[in-house]
C-alpha cells in the first residue's frame, strides 16, 4: 500500500512500488490519516485530492483499490466519499462501513457505482450469507485465519459463486495464511 502525507507523496510511492514490484494493482486509504480531526467537507477534498493524485501518476492500467480501514460509520458519509471518489475509477471500496452493519452496506451499494467489497472481520458462513442474501457486496474478503480455516473458507467461497459475488481472500498475515 503505497503511504504519504500529501498527495504528491502518496502518487510518487505508488510509482516507486509499481515500478519496484510490477504490481498490476494497488490499495490505498483515500482519507488522510488526521481526517478524524477534521471537517468532514475538508476530509473529502483530501480523498479527491489524494485519489486523484495517485490515479494521475499511476495512469488508467493500474487498479487502485480503496480502503477507509471500517472507521465510518454513518452510510450518508460513506456514500459521500463513494461519489468524490468515483471519477477515478476505483477497483473497489473496502469496508466503507463496519462490515457487521449488513442493511447499511445493502442501502449503500443500491447507491454507488463502486464495486464494495468487506468481509475481513467476519467468521462464519452465516455471515456472509446474510451479507450475500441482501446483495450488499460485490466482493467478499473472508480471512483464513478468522473463518476457522480451509473448509470454511471454501464454503464462504462457493456461498459467493452461487451469488456471482468475487472472492478476494483477505491476507495481512504473510505466507502462513496463504
Amino acid at each position: 500500500a503505497p503511504r504519504g502525507d500529501t498527495p504528491e507523496k502518496l502518487a510518487e510511492n505508488a510509482v516507486a512500488l509499481i515500478e519496484k514490484y510490477g504490481y498490476t494493482a494497488i490499495k490505498m486509504g483515500p482519507l488522510p490519516s488526521n481526517w478524524q480531526n477534521m471537517p468532514w467537507n475538508a476530509a473529502l477534498r483530501a480523498a479527491d485530492a489524494r485519489v486523484q493524485a495517485v490515479r494521475e501518476a499511476v495512469g488508467d492500467d493500474i487498479d487502485n483499490g480503496l480502503d477507509p480501514h471500517a472507521r465510518i460509520f454513518e452510510p450518508g458519509r460513506a456514500l459521500e466519499l463513494c461519489q468524490v471518489v468515483a471519477p477515478y475509477r476505483p477497483f473497489f471500496m473496502e469496508e466503507a462501513l463496519r462490515p457487521e452493519n449488513y442493511d447499511a452496506l445493502a442501502k449503500l451499494s443500491q447507491h454507488v457505482d463502486i464495486p464494495l467489497a468487506t468481509g475481513e472481520m467476519l467468521y462464519t458462513r452465516y455471515e456472509f450469507r446474510e451479507l450475500l442474501n441482501l446483495q450488499a457486496v460485490d466482493i467478499i474478503q473472508p480471512d483464513i485465519c478468522l473463518t476457522g480455516g480451509m473448509l470454511e473458507m471454501k464454503k464462504i467461497a462457493a456461498l459467493a459463486e452461487a451469488n456471482y459475488v468475487s472472492v478476494a481472500p483477505h491476507n495481512p498475515c504473510g505466507p502462513l495464511a496463504t
